[in-house]
């Protein structure tokens, strides 16, 4: 299946006529719970040649490559991702911490770098309490909830809890928080979702957790108690960790002042 996903990837390349800087999956796969039928979430970095950057006009910052019911690929520009990183966009970070890499070369490494300055936990935290939000209005609209809402809700809402603890960016694998932030007595509860997930089809739907339920409702409302952002970082830094991942890609061809 790697080798699929890299064949893909070099289609991108030589369509679009750009470098992959960073591939990796993304979603339920990365997250440690996939379905039997789960699609495959893969996302990327990607930058043009330097001059490029020089247009007037640049054209599109996001790739979307779907390509079947398997194959989800998409990937956003070197430029979007510094912007969005200046922003802690969660599913940014999530990418850059993904398990399962398929692609990557030296020049993410200064958007790696800038990975932890950039981290807002309150902004993040909140990003999550939404997610969380809006899953269980999902469950609990129904006696018989699909499983994946409850593991996007239950993963979610564990990213809120692991924000406020550490003050970091989240694990992306969900069992990675499960033993910090899930009690003993609701441990035998996730393991059987995770286990109903790891089964069962995407459409999958199970009897409502009463247990799990309340676990979700107060992690939603610990969320409020999100640490403060910390001064956001210089523009300047931003612009240099562009400029260095163009020159890690084509060398000092072009000087951006």
């Amino acid at each position: 299946m790697q080798q699929n996903i890299k064949e893909r990837l070099q289609g991108v390349e030589q369509r679009y006529a750009v470098r992959i800087i960073y591939a990796c999956e993304s979603g339920s796969r990365a997250w440690g719970f996939p379905s039997p039928d789960s699609d495959y979430d893969v996302r990327f970095i990607y930058a043009h040649p330097a001059h490029h950057y020089l247009s007037v006009f640049t054209g599109s910052d996001v790739i979307e490559a779907k390509l079947d019911a398997v194959y989800d690929i998409a990937g956003w520009d070197i430029i979007k991702a510094c912007d969005l990183m200046r922003k802690s966009n969660c599913a940014l970070l999530e990418w850059l911490s993904s398990p399962m890499v398929y692609q990557t070369h030296d020049a993410i490494v200064p958007l790696q770098e800038l990975a932890h300055q950039s981290f807002r936990p309150h902004s993040a935290c909140h990003h999550y309490a939404a997610l969380a939000r809006g899953k269980w209005l999902d469950i609990k609209a129904t006696a018989t909830p699909h499983v994946k809402a409850y593991l996007y809700a239950l993963r979610a809402s564990l990213c809120c809890l692991s924000i406020i603890k550490h003050r970091t960016a989240p694990p992306m694998i969900m069992q990675d928080m499960i033993p910090g932030h899930i009690p003993g007595d609701l441990r035998k509860t996730v393991d059987a979702i995770l286990r109903q997930k790891k089964t069962a089809l995407e459409s999958a739907t199970t009897d409502r957790r009463p247990d799990l339920d309340a676990f979700i409702q107060q992690a939603i409302t610990d969320a409020a108690n999100a640490p403060p952002n910390a001064a956001d970082q210089p523009v300047a830094f931003y612009n240099q960790a562009f400029r260095d991942c163009l020159a890690a890609l084509w060398g000092n061809t072009v000087t951006l002042r």
